[in-house]
């Protein structure tokens, strides 16, 4: 057991020791922890112990004493593994007769101790920029592999970027960028944390991350331009979700760069619109006329880029159903996704090919692996700066593999795939059926 101080304590009898000095032949005196008590007892450097003396009160309450051990053992814990949530550690680690002894003062006293044990060994949270990146500058940012892992640290535009040499070596060497951001696990002072991933070998590896304070187009040229200067070169293919601002940014710091859509978050987006338009429900029943009809939509990204408008106005539109709400749904893809002159044309997101690469959630995955690992929402730089140190160790292994095949989920899609495909080509089944047969088996949302 240990004191508030991080000092060990003696417990002997339902009385807590404290360690008070060295004595001559390297014998150690300890003394009651109640300060107007006088007991002691002296121990050797072989362990033997003289005769503890007499206390002048009584021994602590057997219930108060369990609590705090139970206490200072999840304190330990919770210093150790910052990120985790209080409510995972009072689950995994209380056993079964402890928790037959607690009350819930108990658990609120251990909770509260937990939270003072935390805020007691990291810095004050910073309140403004300048203070983050003076604080920044001097917190040490070291990898496992005694890697810098601050990179920027912009106090002019308030941006600040971590990854390690190692990160930026492999990026130059993968087959794509994918990226994303994230609102939830981000301080206070900004807006987003934004992740650059590595495709490679079928991995997924996360290697740079921003902390931007806005959504603006110009804070992603930054970002973006950051990046560039530090590594030599760059996947020429990277995937992104729907947003303009991002879309400009990209083609301004490298205009030959190949820009596609994530159909992924393509899938997300409209689901989103059916979900504003109160069409949930009519998407969820199999049998529905206007459900049937909307979930047709999503089998057009995997169609040629040319094909898509004609699908849509000779196949979609020649079954629409009566129905205000799928008109309106209607009206939003032609003046976003379908109009050559809209924000995100075809050519943008739909591509026919035996490729997987545009339907990946691993970005997703990943953001949401990382909100689930803070008890709350917008972390503390210091809690977030640990957290992705953690990533990062998991980074230098998936670097270092080298996985032959894609995993068993994905291949079973790209059978699939390439079979409905194989039809399409050899005429086995026409445009219309294609899309329909294609679309059940990547729905956002699975009936």
């Amino acid at each position: 057991m240990y004191t508030s101080k991080n000092k060990e304590l003696y417990l002997n009898n339902g009385y807590k020791f404290r360690f008070h000095k060295l004595l001559a032949g390297n014998v150690e005196r300890w003394c009651c922890a109640k300060k107007t008590c006088s007991a002691f007892f002296k121990k050797k450097s072989d362990g033997e112990m003289s005769e503890i003396t007499c206390h002048n009160h009584e021994p602590e309450n057997s219930h108060t004493l369990q609590r705090q051990i139970l206490s200072n053992r999840l304190k330990r814990k919770a210093v150790d593994e910052l990120c985790e949530r209080p409510a995972k550690i009072l689950h995994t680690e209380i056993t079964s007769e402890e928790l037959n002894t607690l009350n819930g003062y108990d658990v609120s006293l251990i909770r509260k101790n937990i939270h003072h044990a935390r805020s007691a060994i990291l810095p004050p949270r910073p309140k403004s920029f300048a203070e983050l990146h003076v604080t920044l500058e001097t917190f040490p940012l070291k990898t496992k592999l005694d890697e810098n892992f601050l990179f920027i640290n912009d106090s002019v535009n308030n941006i600040v970027g971590f990854t390690t040499p190692s990160n930026l070596k492999y990026l130059t060497n993968c087959e794509a960028m994918f990226v994303d951001g994230t609102f939830r696990s981000v301080p206070v002072l900004f807006q987003q944390l934004f992740v650059i991933h590595g495709f490679k070998n079928f991995s997924y590896v996360p290697l740079v991350f921003f902390l931007l304070p806005s959504k603006e187009t110009s804070m992603y040229i930054k970002a973006f331009e950051n990046l560039k200067n530090h590594t030599w070169k760059v996947p020429s293919t990277i995937y992104i979700d729907f947003e303009i601002a991002i879309h400009t940014a990209v083609l301004k710091v490298w205009p030959n760069m190949q820009v596609k859509g994530c159909r992924f978050h393509l899938g997300q987006a409209w689901y989103r619109k059916i979900q504003s338009l109160g069409l949930s429900n009519n998407y969820k029943v199999k049998d529905d006329e206007v459900g049937a009809f909307l979930r047709i939509f999503f089998g057009l990204p995997f169609l040629p880029p040319q094909e898509v408008e004609d699908c849509f106005v000779e196949d979609l539109m020649a079954i629409q159903p009566q129905h205000d709400g799928v008109v309106k749904f209607c009206d939003y893809i032609v003046e976003n996704y379908i109009d050559t002159r809209s924000s995100f044309p075809p050519a943008l997101w739909a591509e026919f090919s035996n490729s997987l690469t545009r339907t990946t959630n691993a970005c997703e995955s990943f953001h949401s692996k990382l909100n689930n690992m803070f008890y709350q929402a917008h972390p503390n730089i210091y809690v977030l700066t640990n957290a992705l140190l953690e990533i990062q160790t998991s980074s230098y292994t998936k670097m270092k593999q080298f996985r032959q095949r894609m995993p068993k989920i994905l291949e079973t899609k790209l059978k699939f795939l390439s079979a409905v495909n194989e039809e399409f080509m050899t005429k086995s089944c026409d445009r219309f059926q294609f899309v329909k047969k294609i679309s059940w088996k990547f729905l956002p949302i699975s009936l």
